[in-house]
């Protein structure tokens, strides 16, 4: 549920117009809390921790979790 709710994006920053591949802060917030500093609409603009524990822990998660699920499918064939 963790991964399926991160909402990945393409665009364009509103400060430059410079592009961005990445993660809305305030939409990251909701799912993953202790990444994301700052306030939405705050006066400073809100940041996104790409390394932070509790992203890296569960992708890891996930990954392990499809491993598992790939070796019993190949087992399978």
């Amino acid at each position: 549920a963790f991964i399926d709710a991160l909402q990945p994006r393409v665009g364009t920053w509103k400060a430059d117009g410079s592009p961005f591949v990445g993660f809305v802060a305030h939409e990251r917030q909701t799912v993953s809390p202790m990444s994301v500093t700052g306030e939405k609409d705050g006066e400073q603009m809100q940041s996104v921790a790409y390394g932070s524990a509790e992203l890296i822990a569960n992708i890891v998660a996930e990954l392990k979790s499809l491993r598992t699920r790939v070796a019993a499918l190949e087992g399978l064939l």
